[in-house]
């Protein structure tokens, strides 16, 4: 089953110049970031440069090339599954995925999806070099060597601060179309559901994502509620937080 390209074009939208590229915003639908931004007060939550420094996955995009790969990779009954994020950059939709589990984020996937989408065009120029600079520190150095030592804990707070500053000035709240989680289904079919701690997808906002899906694909989608605990806890046990995301 195929969407009709014409049907997603039609999302109200307007082109908002950044600092250093060019999003597409639609905002009556963005979800945005919510551990940037309409937090409670007092509330506080790891930055996006905390998210970046920890996370352990390999992001990549699914589009018609590489959904055959992703169809191995992230199958139901193996238990694997993704979290993922669309975006709309010059007016081209794309999805990133990260690997499914509790360290990986999906302001990790949308960050790292936008920077990789815009690098030919060398755009967000400071923000790719702050992520490089970030995780050329953590490759560099064990965190049990960082926090022994004053001087390299000043250091990757400074790398931090410096991320965060340039996410905030240049991709305020990181909006998206939608974010959620997925998996394979025994079918080759695509499942996805609305687990997304940081974006919290909407029923609308879910509908526009199999759309987006089955037109970058080609492949069926379907939509279905996130998992409940206590389903989780009943397959996975104590580590059900490592599967939040699964279609069961």
């Amino acid at each position: 089953m195929r969407t009709n390209k014409k049907k997603l074009k039609k999302i109200k939208s307007r082109k908002l110049k950044q600092k250093g590229g060019l999003l597409v915003m639609n905002p009556e639908l963005d979800l945005i970031n919510t551990h940037m931004c309409n937090l409670k007060p007092g509330k506080k939550k790891e930055t996006v440069a905390d998210e970046i420094y920890t996370y352990n996955g390999t992001i990549f995009p699914v589009n018609d090339k590489t959904i055959s790969v992703i169809q191995l990779m992230f199958k139901k009954k193996y238990n694997k599954w993704f979290k993922f994020v669309i975006f709309n950059n010059d007016e081209e939709y794309y999805i990133y995925i990260i690997n499914g589990g509790k360290i990986n984020k999906h302001s990790v996937c949308m960050l790292v999806g936008l920077l990789d989408v815009t690098l030919s065009k060398n755009e967000y120029q400071e923000i790719r070099e702050a992520v490089n600079q970030l995780e050329h520190f953590k490759l560099k150095y064990e965190p049990e060597i960082v926090f022994s030592t004053i001087e390299l804990t000043n250091e990757l707070s400074n790398l931090k601060n410096n991320l965060d500053n340039l996410v905030n000035r240049d991709i305020n709240c990181m909006p998206v179309l939608c974010a959620g989680s997925g998996t394979i289904n025994e079918d080759n079919s695509i499942c996805i559901n609305n687990k997304s701690g940081h974006y919290k997808p909407t029923i609308e906002s879910m509908e526009l994502a199999k759309g987006v899906f089955e037109e970058l694909t080609g492949v069926e989608t379907v939509i279905t509620e996130k998992v409940d605990k206590e389903k989780l806890i009943e397959k996975y046990g104590d580590v059900y937080e490592d599967y939040t995301g699964i279609c069961l």
